[in-house]
């Protein structure tokens, strides 16, 4: 930082030191001999002698305080900071200002810098204030105002200070840009756009003003309206390459990726070792899909870097979605030789080995990234997806606890925790775990649907029931819910008239449902309406002509008309599919059917 309006020349400074020891030894002389000089009746001679020197500095400097104490004071302050002693200076600066009769503004300057230094921006800013008044329109003192204002997150007033510098000195563009990121900080871009503008505008060959208003096109999702400043930055500068990558970046958010490619190539032409050039390019290719020739570019890139770690990671990522997984695990290998900890690269040599099927040694991979390190609650809850497909139910379900330890609150966790443990047979600690994912979001008709679900599959049908009946309440538009219950009415056999509207709601909310339809269709059966039931099931089975308890319901509409014979088909086609079906009990109850109808129609066909 430059504290001084202009630096005192090393000869300046050396006669000063000079004329300071020559005044403290003859002092020490003089008194010892008991001479008087001719300075000594006012009993400092250091301090006439200071006096002596500041009587010839220049005009930038005359504008310390005009005592005695003062200059002598200052002067040691000035000797400081030279010295690069910052704190003894502050003393020496404070002790000055309290002397002066009225502000000096070259000695409040130098206060409010060595404040900002200590980070006492309120006191530097009062040094500043008070400086201005002395000398309102002082380009210094108004810069370092700003600044300190802009720190002390005075922006506001930062502003108004940027615009009075602005309107004192219009053709220096520092005052234009600071001002317009004091705007973007604040997320006001069209007064920060509009600042640039003005800028460029005002001094055209402002290369800055240029290159910063086509990023801040970008930066607001306009990236076609900053391209005539890319255009004007690099006649500006035509040489510079990241110019022109960032050119080629906003090209690409244009959806101009041919032309984005075709910088990059430009570049590559003149300066094969481009590193930013062919990273853009590299990463531009893949994301066009164009496999082949991003792997070719990064693998000559990889050559290029010296730590070539994150683009082996993206020739691994190629490799996998090019369905390569021994080339992937190759180069990710590579990674974790040099890298042990590289989380990112031991998750994606996972995947590789879950891709190829080698399930065992993706989850001892995953296992590996450990609690604290970056992609360590992704590695367990893939590890817990990895071990539910093995059925491997409760090292899944505790593989996915030590994620959600490390993230308590994570409500999708638990829903997967819950979904792990359903699967598994685990119904005891499914109940138990969604009822921590309700008391996580007690207004969440969602959770309060998923509690009832499987309070109903414990055979707790009234805690479901009500639980139910609150998923409805927080969301009267919950089709699920509404069918659900709809549907666990029909079953009991009561509530039935009320069972008929919640399905008739959910199928307005979904009219195109087939298990809704079914769920009609069933309400209708057992309230003895067989035609109605047949009419709505037989909709259902045209939809979901695979799912067993529909078919299931289909034989027993059929049955209840007489029509034992498409009963008897109904049901021996759902028995094909029972195994299938999360109902574990109707493989049961169709057997059961069909036993009694073919004994039925022996019984029949013997009389």
């Amino acid at each position: 930082m430059v504290l001084l309006d202009r630096d005192l020349s090393n000869n300046t400074l050396r006669v000063l030191l000079t004329t300071l020891a020559a005044a403290v030894i003859a002092a020490i002389g003089c008194s010892s001999a008991g001479v008087r000089g001719p300075y000594d009746t006012k009993g400092n001679l250091r301090r006439a002698m200071l006096e002596e020197q500041l009587s010839r500095m220049s005009k930038d400097e005359a504008a310390v305080p005009p005592s005695a104490n003062a200059h002598y004071l200052f002067m040691l302050g000035e000797m400081a900071v030279n010295e690069e002693r910052y704190d003894e200076a502050l003393k020496y600066y404070e002790q000055a200002a309290t002397f002066e009769k009225s502000p000096a503004p070259l000695l409040r300057q130098r206060l409010a810098q060595l404040y900002v230094r200590t980070g006492q921006l309120d006191e530097s800013l009062a040094q500043v204030d008070l400086a201005l008044k002395a000398d309102p329109n002082n380009i210094d003192l108004l810069r370092l105002q700003a600044g300190v204002l802009a720190s002390a997150n005075y922006v506001d007033r930062a502003v108004d200070v940027y615009r009075r510098l602005i309107s004192l000195t219009p053709k220096i563009q520092d005052y234009y840009i600071l001002l317009s990121s004091l705007h973007a900080q604040r997320n006001e871009y069209d007064q920060s756009i509009a600042v640039l503008e003005e800028l460029v505008n005002e001094i055209p060959t402002s290369l800055f003003g240029q290159y910063y208003l086509a990023r801040m096109y970008d930066t607001v999702g306009k990236p076609e309206k900053g391209e005539k400043y890319y255009q004007n930055a690099m006649k500006l500068n035509p040489g510079s390459e990241a110019i022109r990558l960032d050119f080629a970046r906003s090209l690409a958010l244009q959806g101009r990726s041919k032309d984005a490619i075709q910088i990059c190539q430009n570049i590559l032409e003149t300066n094969p070792k481009s590193v930013p050039a062919r990273q853009l390019l590299g990463q531009l290719l893949w994301e066009g899909k164009q496999l082949d020739k991003a792997l070719d570019e990064l693998e000559q890139l990889r050559a290029l870097e010296e730590d070539p770690t994150e683009t082996r990671l993206k020739i691994a990522l190629i490799k996998l979605e090019r369905k390569d997984f021994e080339g992937a695990q190759q180069e990710l290998s590579l990674i974790l030789a040099q890298e042990p900890e590289h989380a990112s690269a031991r998750y994606f040599l996972a995947s590789a080995f879950a891709a190829s099927g080698k399930i065992k040694e993706a989850v001892n991979e995953l296992r590996r990234i450990e609690s604290g390190e970056t992609m360590f609650i992704e590695a367990r809850t893939l590890a817990a997806y990895l071990l539910r497909q093995e059925k491997r139910f409760e090292e899944a379900g505790s593989v996915l606890k030590e994620a959600i330890d490390a993230n308590e609150d994570n409500t999708k966790l638990l829903a997967l925790l819950v979904s792990i443990q359903r699967e598994g047979g685990l119904l005891d600690e499914a109940l138990a775990t969604q009822r921590d994912v309700v008391e996580l979001q007690p207004n969440s008709d969602r959770s309060h649907f998923m509690l009832g679900v499987l309070l109903d599959e414990a055979g707790k049908r009234d805690e479901a029931v009500e639980t139910m009946q609150k998923a409805i309440e927080l969301n009267p538009k919950n089709a699920n819910a509404l069918n659900y219950l709809a549907y666990t009415y029909a079953e009991q056999g009561e509530n039935l008239d009320e069972a008929k509207r919640m399905v008739e709601r959910a199928l307005e909310l979904e009219p195109s449902n087939g298990y809704f339809i079914d769920s009609l269709g069933w309400v209708y059966f057992k309230m003895g309406r067989y035609e109605d039931a047949l009419r709505e099931i037989s909709r259902a089975v045209k939809m979901h002509g695979d799912d067993a308890v529909i078919l299931e319901h289909l034989g027993e509409a059929y049955l209840k008309l007489g029509r034992e014979a498409d009963a008897l088909k109904s049901f021996k086609r759902a028995l094909e599919y029972a195994p299938e079906s999360e109902d574990k009990k109707v493989g049961d109850r169709l057997r059961k059917r069909i036993g009694e109808l073919d004994e039925a129609s022996a019984t029949n066909a013997s009389e």
